[in-house]
C-alpha cells in the first residue's frame, strides 16, 4: 500500500507541474465564467490610436481631414450698404416672414423666427440660426451656403434703420471662406435685395 501510495504522490506531482508549464506557455486559456475574458494580439501601432481616442487626443466624431480643413479655412468680411423705400416694418417682415421669404425666393422655406431657431432657403443650400432679433431694427444670425466646407458658417448681422424716405440697410457678413468671398456680395444683390424689389416693389434710391 504504501508503494502505491507513493506512485500516486508522485504522478500527481508531475501532472500538477506539467498543468502549470503548459499555462504559462499560453497552451491553456481560463473561461470567462472563471474572472478571465479572451484577448487579441494588437499592433503597437493600434495601442497607440486606442490609448489617443480613450484620453480624447483624437477626435472621433469627425476624421483627422475634416478637422484640419475646418482650422485652414481663410475667411474674410463683407460689408454692405442699401437704401431701399419702403418701410422698416415691411422689410423686417420681408426676411422674418415665412411667406413673405416664400414669394421673394420662390421656394419652399423652413422657419423658426425666434432666437435659437434655425431656417433654410433656396432648397437647402442656405441655412443657418437666429442669434437675434430685435423687431423692425436688427436681425443677426448665423449663415451658410451648402458648398462651403462642412460645419462651417458665417454670421450675418443686419441693422435697418428709417429715413425719411425710405430705410438704410447695412449688411456685414464674416467668416466668408475667402474663395467665396467675390460673389457674395453679387448674391445677396441677386438673390435678396433684387429679388425683393421685383416681388414687393421696394425700388431703391436713384444714385
Amino acid at each position: 500500500m504504501k508503494d502505491a501510495r507513493e506512485l500516486i504522490r508522485l504522478k500527481l506531482a508531475n501532472y500538477v507541474k506539467t498543468l502549470k508549464e503548459d499555462f504559462s506557455k499560453g497552451m491553456i486559456l481560463a473561461r470567462k465564467s472563471e474572472g478571465m475574458s479572451e484577448t487579441k494580439t494588437t499592433k503597437t501601432g493600434d495601442t497607440e490610436r486606442l490609448s489617443q481616442v480613450l484620453f480624447e487626443k483624437v477626435p472621433v466624431s469627425k476624421s483627422e481631414q475634416e478637422v484640419k480643413q475646418l482650422k485652414t479655412v481663410k475667411t474674410g468680411t463683407l460689408t454692405m450698404t442699401i437704401k431701399l423705400q419702403c418701410t422698416k416694418e415691411e422689410f423686417y417682415c420681408a426676411l422674418t416672414n415665412k411667406e413673405m421669404v416664400e414669394a421673394f425666393t420662390k421656394s419652399g422655406v423652413k422657419m423658426d423666427v425666434e432666437p435659437g431657431g434655425t431656417f433654410e432657403l433656396l432648397r437647402g443650400n442656405i441655412s443657418g440660426q437666429f442669434l437675434e432679433l430685435v423687431p423692425n431694427s436688427k436681425i443677426y444670425q448665423t449663415w451658410r451656403i451648402s458648398n462651403w466646407p462642412d460645419g462651417h458658417f458665417s454670421t450675418v448681422l443686419i441693422e435697418i434703420e428709417q429715413l425719411l424716405d425710405g430705410i438704410e440697410v447695412k449688411l456685414t457678413q464674416e467668416s466668408i471662406p475667402e474663395s467665396h468671398l467675390d460673389t457674395m456680395k453679387d448674391n445677396w444683390n441677386r438673390y435678396y435685395w433684387d429679388a425683393m424689389r421685383g416681388t414687393f416693389g421696394f425700388g431703391a434710391f436713384l444714385a
